[in-house]
């Protein structure tokens, strides 16, 4: 997994030796995955990594995700630099909301480190979704393109990764996660393409 990572960066232009990198992590296994390869990776690519934890304080187990991500990063020696907005969302467009105010984090933090790349943990399962779901909206086939290996300052380097991939590593490793059970609410379309129709496609 590390060598098509490796790959992927190079070819891409996503991480470079010497580099000050922001890693968005939630603590779920992606994201942990991801902390994990650039740890991996950091000695010999001389990487600073910077974790960024965004907890939404929206769900009973948002605190205890902050601690792990927070105490795993520890062992790791990695520093970890946690978020939290600074007044409740209610539950309007909360996906949307959510996803904007960590981008600006993310940019935010990537600016007073002086990084030169963020790192989201996007793998090739996310863009199957992206796909399906563009397609479900009614977007032209001749405009529809999935999430780039590199899009301005973000970077993904496990865009040619399966999922399962990703949780052979960990488990490999004996390393934990987290999982957000809002993952499995199919009331949000993403949730409904991954758990509905994406087993219907494998089938």
């Amino acid at each position: 997994l590390a060598s098509k990572v490796v790959r992927v960066m190079r070819e891409h232009d996503i991480v470079r030796r010497g580099d000050v990198v922001v890693a968005c992590v939630s603590g779920g296994p992606d994201s942990v995955a991801l902390l994990h390869l650039l740890r991996e990776l950091s000695d010999e690519w001389n990487l600073a990594v910077h974790v960024l934890h965004c907890n939404h304080g929206k769900r009973s187990a948002s605190e205890e995700e902050e601690t792990f991500v927070v105490e795993m990063c520890e062992r790791l020696g990695v520093d970890v630099h946690v978020r939290r907005p600074e007044a409740p969302w209610g539950s309007s467009h909360f996906q949307e909301r959510a996803r904007e105010w960590r981008r600006k984090e993310a940019r935010a933090l990537a600016r007073d480190v002086d990084a030169r790349v963020i790192l989201q943990a996007h793998h090739w399962d996310d863009q199957v979704e992206t796909i399906l779901l563009k397609i479900l909206r009614g977007c032209h086939l001749s405009n529809i393109k999935g999430m780039m290996y590199v899009n301005g300052d973000v970077g993904r380097p496990l865009l040619d990764c399966r999922k399962d991939e990703l949780v052979r590593y960990l488990r490999a490793r004996g390393v934990d996660s987290r999982v957000d059970e809002s993952n499995d609410d199919a009331t949000f379309s993403r949730n409904k393409i991954r758990h509905e129709l994406v087993p219907l496609l494998r089938e």
